[in-house]
Formats: structure tokens, sequence, C-alpha cells
């Protein structure tokens, strides 16, 4: 979101006591776009310690270092808007003397409305501002004509057809709706005006077929889950520009609060390379959508994990690394067995142990050892996941038995922080290439457990060259020794 200087407004801690000015104090309030939303009250105090009565009369107040907090604070606008600023927090107030009380307040996030509303209020549709759907539709809704002659501009037309701004449905179940809805606007001056400007964008509609919800829980259930999804398809993450809501009588409410994402716009490479465009999945989009909002817990986080590592964090290569083998190692256990003996031959072999005549320390040892073999190995796992995404695998990493021991070898080391050998240490740029190679492996076994084709999701990175130089630099990484090639070539041959 933009940075936001809002209107003056009476403030006061109840809702009803907005307009009593014996009751509200005048604030000033402020919006980074970043970080917090900040009240600034000049003359006077909103948030004050306790008071505790002493004999004889006057008072006590209480301090502690936690400082004052509330769920929300209600506001009234000198423009005619209804305010409230949640999560509140306070340092508490300060006073010069002589002079008067003041104090700054912070909040995570704020409510506006023509009409007066809670602190939660139960909304049923949210229209959502996300950097790249337009792109990511790929649709306009207007056009222009130049005409030339002899190599000389003749005419230029602009022509806009709002009739065909129609909605494009993404999904409906019986609990949503969720869709994508056109708008227009023609920028100008003061009439007569010697410039014309025209803007084509769209936005997220969600909408709740059910009972209406607080706004924390749609966002929380609804909205992130929805825009996540797109930023899996669009390959990058923006932080949501804007959002507002609706309740089931039509009562708009503006919700300010800093998102989650990367500031601004995408890049013209970023917009050109998007792997899962709307053109591409039109006809699948919908199931895919209804196997997103249902993963599992283990593909759900590392779908979590691989979004939000499209934030372009700045932090250390070894935790860059380590949150990309997370995602991975999430996807391996997806929809797997992860035990390798059932619990009645486990049983068996645990009695064997317990009757014969070893001595106690070790039946001990032994059956500690079997009862933790029952699982599956992280090596046996990750073969199960490779196969079943073997296209991509070809694609980024030709030698995957030399990239299986390079991702095991530092995978163990820098969760354990250990001192790795010379011989098993990557430089600094051969472990960032391995991570995105990581990183792309978990990325298109999501795409194929939301029901793409293994051969389709390669087929799609190619033609849309989604992060071409990590896969070129992970290819030369990982690039196959010649004998090792004629020998599968050999095994080819011998199988036909």
């Amino acid at each position: 979101m933009d940075k936001i200087e809002f209107p003056a407004a009476l403030w006061a801690m109840e809702a009803d006591d907005v307009d009593d000015e014996s009751k509200s104090v005048v604030g000033l309030l402020s919006f980074d776009g970043e970080h917090r939303i900040e009240l600034t009250v000049p003359f006077g105090v909103l948030l004050d310690w306790p008071c505790l009565p002493v004999e004889g009369g006057g008072y006590v107040q209480t301090h502690t270092i936690d400082g004052l907090s509330s769920d929300a604070i209600y506001g009234y606008s000198q423009t005619g808007r209804y305010l409230v600023l949640r999560d509140v927090a306070s340092w508490g107030p300060s006073r010069a003397y002589p002079g008067f009380k003041k104090q700054t307040l912070w909040g995570s996030s704020l409510l506006m409305s023509r009409e007066p509303i809670d602190g939660d209020p139960e909304v049923s549709t949210a229209h959502v501002e996300l950097p790249g759907l337009r792109e990511w539709m790929g649709r306009i809704s207007f056009e222009t004509t130049s005409q030339y002659e002899n190599d000389k501009l003749k005419e230029m037309s602009f022509a806009f057809r709002p009739e065909e701004m129609q909605a494009v449905l993404l999904f409906e179940n019986d609990e949503m709706r969720v869709s994508i809805e056109y708008c227009g606007t023609r920028k100008g001056d003061k009439i007569p005006s010697y410039t014309f400007e025209f803007e084509s964008d769209c936005f997220l509609r969600v909408e709740l077929l059910g009972e209406s919800v607080g706004i924390d829980a749609f966002l929380n259930e609804r909205v992130y889950p929805v825009a996540e999804f797109l930023s899996f398809c669009m390959g990058f993450r923006y932080a949501i520009t804007n959002v507002e809501f609706f309740t089931s009588g039509g009562q708009r409410i503006g919700y300010y609060a800093p998102f989650v994402g990367v500031r601004g716009m995408p890049s013209g490479g970023q917009i050109s390379t998007m792997p899962f465009s709307y053109e591409r999945i039109e006809d699948q989009i919908s199931s895919m959508l209804d196997s997103w909002v249902h993963f599992d817990s283990y593909a759900c986080n590392a779908s979590k994990l691989i979004v939000s590592l499209m934030n372009n964090w700045e932090m250390p290569l070894d935790m860059l690394f380590l949150a990309s083998a997370q995602a991975f190692e999430a996807m391996t256990r997806v929809g797997v067995e992860e035990q390798e003996i059932a619990d009645e031959e486990l049983d068996k072999r645990l009695e064997v142990i317990n009757c014969s005549n070893m001595p106690a320390r070790t039946k001990k040892w032994a059956v500690r050892k079997l009862r933790g073999a029952k699982w599956k190995t992280a090596n046996q796992l990750a073969d199960v996941l490779l196969a079943k995404v073997k296209p991509i695998v070809e694609y980024v990493i030709p030698d995957a038995e030399k990239f299986k021991r390079d991702h095991r070898t530092q995978r163990n080391a820098f969760t354990h922080r250990r001192e790795l050998g010379e011989s098993e240490k990557l430089t600094n740029e051969q472990l960032y290439y391995h991570t995105q190679a990581v990183q792309l492996l978990a990325y298109a076994a999501i795409a194929v457990e939301l029901g793409l084709e293994a051969e389709e999701v390669r087929r799609l990175l190619e033609k849309s060259r989604f992060r071409e130089g990590a896969v070129i630099r992970a290819r030369r990484l990982y690039a196959r020794e010649a004998e090792d090639v004629n020998r599968e070539d050999a095994k080819s041959d011998q199988r036909a």
C-alpha cells in the first residue's frame, strides 16, 4: 500500500463516544505503507495508566514495562468517515511542564466506512488489488488503431466497450465464488483537456455463498489462500495494494494494513516469464484452485514456503537453503505412505528381539533401532518424488544422483551445524544454484499436485523461460558425465 495521511478525526475508546467532545480527542492518523499505522494525539490522552484511589483523596497511577493496549479505538473524521484502529498499543502518554499531555499510538490495521462499524464486522465479499493480476489475465478491454498513408499518420482512434468487460469466473463451490472483475479509468485534468490517458485494470473478487464471517477469518481462510495461489501461478509475489470488504447489506469497508510481499510492481522480465498464466491453464484453473484450498498439511506447508520465498527476502544463504529444503522435503511426504514396516509386522520383530537371549543392553539398543527403522528414509521419499516429476528433473538436474548426494550432505550439515569436509563443501555460488534447483523441483511438484501433468509442467517452464538463468546454472552444476550418458543409452537400447 502507498503512504497515506488521513484527515484529522475525533477519537474515543468507545464507538458511541466519538461525537462527544468531552469523551474524545483530536488525532492525526498516518500509514507508512509498510510497517504500521500511527495515531498522534497532540493534546490529550486516549489510553492511560490505571488510577488507584488513595486514602484522603487523590490517586496513584500504576505503570508497567509492557505498555498499554486495546483491541480497538474508534474515530470519526472531518470527511465523515467512521474509523476503527485495531490491535492498538502505546508506551503511554507523555507530558511537558508547563504544557499538555500528548500520546502516540500504533495499530496493526484500520477499517474505514461511511457508516458506523465495530472492531471485527462480519463481511461477505472482498475486492482485492494484486500487482501483476491484469498481466496474468492477459486481457485488454480497449483497442487503439493507427492508420498511415505514405508513411504519415492519418488517423488514430481509441475504442472502449464497457459491455465487453465481463467478469471471469475462476472457481465456485458451495462455500465461495472467486472471479476476476474488470474496470477502466479515464484520467485527465480540467476541461478542456489537452491530454488523454486510459487505464484498464482488474481486481480479485472473493464472495462467500454462505454466512458472513469476521474480517480476520475472511482474510486468513479465503483471501490470502487465493492470493497465494495466484502468486504461485505468476511466479512472483508482490504485496496486496488494496482491499475493500462488503457486508451482506452492501456496506463498504476500506481495509488498511501492511501486507506481506515485495512492495511495488513486477518488472517486465517477471511479467514475460510467468509460468502458469491464465491463458495457459484456463481449462484447469478451477480444479487447481480447488486442490490448492484442500491441500493436506504437507502440501499446504510446502506451498506456503515456496510462495513466501518469492518475496526475495534478504536472508543468509544457509537459511535460504534450509527453507527451500524444508519445502522440498514436505513435498516428498505428500500422498506417500511414510511407514515402511506395518505396526503388526513391527510388533512381531520386536517380540523376537525381546524373547531372544541377547544381553539386556543389546536388546534395548536393538529395539530402539528397529522402532526408528519402521519409517522410510528421506532418500527413499526423495526418490519417489523425483520419479513423479522426472521430466522436470531431466530439465533442471540431469545428474539426479549427484544432486541427491549434495543435497543430503548440505542439508544434514546446515541442519545440525556440522563442519563439512573439503570434498563435501559447495561454494557459495554452487550452494545458491543448488538452492534454486531445490525450489524449482518443489515448485514443479506442487504444480503436479495441483493436477498438471509433469510433462506439461516442464513444457510450460521451458516455454515461459521461468527462472531460465537458474536452470542453466543448475544444469551446469549437475551435468551428467559423458560415460553416464552412454551407459544410459546402452541400457535403453537393450530394453528396446
